[in-house]
């Protein structure tokens, strides 16, 4: 009988698969160790999300934070200077603003927009939190609008530019015509420095014939006879005929006048001759408080200014108010008062007195008198015939607060002197130095007594 063979025994068939469990065994090590691999590669976020390796898409990321970055200070500088830009109008500061805010607004949704098809999640703070637009973007139509009025404007700014230069030019040199040394504590110590007025007073006679017959000139004549000038020692300085028959003869001093009185009476009793009194010279009290009546004013003057009115003649404490003037105070004036010329001169030298608790300037008053309506002299504008005010600036039709080259700072033309054909015309009609204002003033004061 045939050997039989041995069966196989159950610990033979293990062998068997041995292969298939150690290949499945590599396989899951191998499956294991890339998973692995595969977490070390890809790190999670605190909430989840897979953060990116540092790569192209970090520097992506990167790149748009820097855009938003720089959007956003570019906004904060569009800002800045629209606040620095004091003469642009409200409203194109409000359209300009918007307009730049919503571009910034723009920017970041494009890039936060950008990052979430990436991947990359959020772009900085600003793109966590952006919030929808609250306004509707502006249309072409409005922002061509905006942009014609800001080409307005800036035409208006520099055309406004260009007169504050002019102005200032002109304010330079009239600055240049102060004396360098001026401060503001030594104009307000004192008076203002006016240059010093000629003051050349004659004494003047009026001559007239008793033949009411006689005319003007036939009076004239028979003063030269009886003068006879020619032959010397008398020295007139002004002669000029005057209404009914009367001729007006100047001298330089009252002697003078006295010896050409007796040549006349020696001549015969034909001719009538009498003196002429001079007016008192003025006196202007300037920052009066107008609480002060004219008589508690001439009181105040006389009590508290002692030193003033001591030892005067018969006659040479003469004190009157004559008008006021209104001053740039409110609850001040300008009290302009006529006096002896005992008095006139003590209180010129002496540059301040005394009224009730106020301590005022004294300067001396002008006795001209020019019309505020025509600029001419001579009359007050009660008494002018010109039927509209003229500008004391150009010379036009119209107050000088509505003249456009006083405003535009335009070189004043004196209508005065450009009246008179004088070569310098260049100030306005109210300067003291103003050369037509000046030969009137000089006429003015022949008829006022300064001594």
């Amino acid at each position: 009988m045939a050997e039989s063979q041995p069966l196989p025994s159950a610990a033979a068939k293990p062998s068997k698969i041995v292969a298939p469990a150690a290949a499945l065994s590599q396989k899951s090590t191998k499956g294991a160790t890339t998973q692995l691999d595969s977490r070390a590669a890809s790190r999670r976020t605190s909430n989840g999300t897979p953060e990116a390796s540092p790569g192209a898409s970090q520097l992506k990321q990167n790149k748009s934070t820097d855009r938003v970055t720089e959007a956003r200070n570019c906004l904060l500088r569009a800002k800045s200077h629209l606040s620095e830009s004091r003469n642009l109008r409200a409203d194109l500061k409000a359209g300009i603003t918007q307009s730049v805010e919503r571009l910034y607004q723009l920017i970041k949704e494009e890039a936060a927009a950008a990052a979430q098809i990436k991947g990359d999640g959020p772009v900085g703070e600003d793109a966590v939190k952006a919030t929808p637009p609250q306004e509707t973007p502006k249309t072409l139509p409005e922002v061509n609008s905006l942009l014609l009025s800001l080409a307005e404007h800036s035409a208006l700014v520099k055309e406004s530019s260009e007169k504050m230069e002019r102005l200032k030019q002109a304010m330079e040199r009239q600055g240049e015509k102060l004396e360098k040394t001026a401060t503001y504590a030594s104009v307000a110590a004192g008076p203002s420095k006016r240059q010093t007025p000629e003051r050349t007073t004659l004494h003047s006679i009026v001559v007239t014939s008793k033949n009411e017959g006689d005319s003007g000139e036939e009076v004239l004549n028979k003063i030269r006879e009886a003068i006879n000038a020619k032959d010397g020692g008398i020295e007139i300085e002004k002669v000029r005929k005057a209404k009914d028959r009367k001729v007006v003869m100047a001298c330089r001093s009252v002697e003078e006048r006295k010896r050409v009185r007796e040549r006349l009476e020696r001549a015969g009793d034909h001719l009538v001759v009498e003196d002429m009194r001079n007016k008192d010279p003025l006196l202007v009290f300037r920052g009066v408080l107008r609480i002060h009546s004219d008589e508690d004013l001439l009181g105040a003057l006389r009590s508290q200014n002692r030193d003033v009115f001591r030892d005067l003649g018969n006659g040479d404490d003469r004190l009157a108010v004559r008008y006021k003037k209104n001053s740039r105070n409110p609850h001040t004036n300008n009290v302009v008062v006529s006096t002896s010329p005992t008095v006139w001169n003590r209180m010129l030298v002496k540059g301040k007195v005394r009224i009730d608790l106020q301590t005022v300037f004294v300067e001396d008053q002008s006795p001209l008198v020019q019309c505020t309506r025509c600029l001419g002299y001579g009359h007050s504008r009660r008494l002018c015939k010109e039927p509209a005010d003229l500008c004391s600036h150009c010379g036009g039709p119209h107050l000088r607060a509505e003249c456009h080259q006083w405003l535009e700072a335009v070189t004043p033309k004196c209508p005065n002197c450009v009246k008179a054909k004088m070569g310098k015309t260049d100030h306005n009609a109210f300067d003291p130095e103003c050369p037509v204002r000046v030969r009137w003033d000089r006429l003015a004061r022949t008829s006022v007594a300064y001594c």
